[in-house]
């Protein structure tokens, strides 16, 4: 669990649009409810907070800009957009990190950027602002992400923000309206759920420490993932170039370049950036999983095979390591 200091000025807010998506954060970390917010309901914890919003992308602004205003101005926040989705094809339960979120009114598109070593499965998500089951097989769907994103980023950096998906409704079923059944989706997810809220409180602690001890080779780190976010892909190699010339085996940093080429189309750059990275024994797991997608594009499926087969012993590893964060 995210250890809570009292007194710290970094905190950790949750923004789930229902009680039953909140719930299962509510019950892992015992946070107690606020009766002194009438606007939204909030649980509050020592170093951390979860509001729940009600439906809608502008719902979802909305709380997250109430609640940031509650907090003094010196309080470095990061934040977890966690719910429910839509997808074609994917099975009821599947747990996402959002890598890209589209609002299908504006068009105006967001990209998270990963927590380091978090081996969650990436995906992109379409934003709508009404419910629809017209599934498409390229992207989940959602009904707050966008919102959500669009707000926070005028409170924190973009590295800390964060959207989190679990399936409820796909082509061949439809639990999101069983809200039992919502929480339980997510509740099965808590403990990687938690895994990415350590990570997520550990770097906002680490970008507060910044503000009075500025590391050149973090701020190059965090310079590129916040043009990646903003998605000023051209800034952000830029940044992680950069890095790379002072740290030239950085696994994290070749990890994000070769995701750079992959999303270019250059397959070959990305491949040498990923297996350069694995020649680190502390390279990412996901890096092994990206190696694995893109041997199994290219046809080798001996290959790929190899790559998932070393990503899930490295995920195990770090799962039976009680002092690891993934």
């Amino acid at each position: 669990m995210v250890c809570n200091h009292s007194g710290s000025v970094v905190m950790l807010i949750w923004v789930c649009a229902l009680h039953c998506e909140a719930k299962p954060v509510i019950d892992f970390y015992r946070l107690k409810k606020s009766h002194d917010h009438r606007a939204f309901d909030v649980y509050h914890g020592d170093d951390m907070a979860c509001v729940v919003s009600g439906i809608g992308k502008l719902a979802s602004a909305a709380a997250s800009a109430w609640i940031a205003a509650s907090f003094p101005s010196e309080t470095s926040l990061a934040w977890i957009n966690l719910g429910v989705a839509g997808a074609a094809e994917h099975a009821i339960g599947d747990l996402f990190a959002l890598n890209k979120v589209v609002d299908a009114d504006s068009g105006q598109s967001y990209y998270p950027a990963p927590v380091a070593a978090s081996s969650l499965v990436g995906s992109p998500c379409l934003t709508l602002g009404q419910p629809s089951d017209n599934y498409r097989e390229d992207t989940l769907f959602d009904m707050e992400a966008s919102g959500f994103i669009h707000a926070t980023l005028r409170f924190s950096s973009a590295e800390l923000t964060q959207s989190l998906k679990i399936i409820s409704d796909n082509r061949q079923q439809q639990t999101g309206m069983n809200r039992q059944r919502v929480s339980e989706l997510i509740h099965q997810h808590i403990d990687s759920i938690d895994r990415q809220a350590q990570g997520l409180f550990e770097l906002n602690r680490e970008i507060k420490a910044l503000e009075l001890a500025p590391d050149p080779e973090k701020m190059l780190g965090l310079m590129g993932n916040i043009h990646r976010q903003r998605g000023r892909l051209d800034l952000a190699r830029a940044s992680w170039e950069a890095l790379l010339a002072r740290e030239p085996n950085d696994p994290e940093t070749l990890s994000n370049l070769g995701i750079l080429e992959w999303q270019e189309g250059d397959t070959d750059k990305a491949l040498e950036y990923w297996l350069k990275a694995t020649e680190d024994s502390d390279a990412p797991a996901g890096v092994w999983l990206n190696l694995a997608r893109a041997y199994e594009e290219l046809g080798d499926r001996e290959g790929a095979r190899r790559m998932y087969e070393e990503h899930a012993a490295r995920r195990g590893k770090l799962s039976s390591d009680p002092s690891s964060t993934e």
